[in-house]
């Protein structure tokens, strides 16, 4: 399989098309909510949540 390459270039100036592209291409389901989340720091963040 060829790998999935996303320009940061175009996932800034469109991501909701990049993101439904790419869910496509991952045979996923696109919600409008995988564009935005509650700030501050998660859980699963680990050792990046303290940078």
């Amino acid at each position: 399989e060829d790998p999935i390459v996303i320009n940061g270039n175009e996932l800034r100036k469109n991501p909701r098309s990049v993101l439904i592209e790419t869910c496509k291409q991952l045979d996923l389901s696109y919600t409008d909510e995988m564009l935005s989340w509650p700030a501050g720091p998660k859980p699963i963040d680990g050792v990046w949540a303290s940078a």
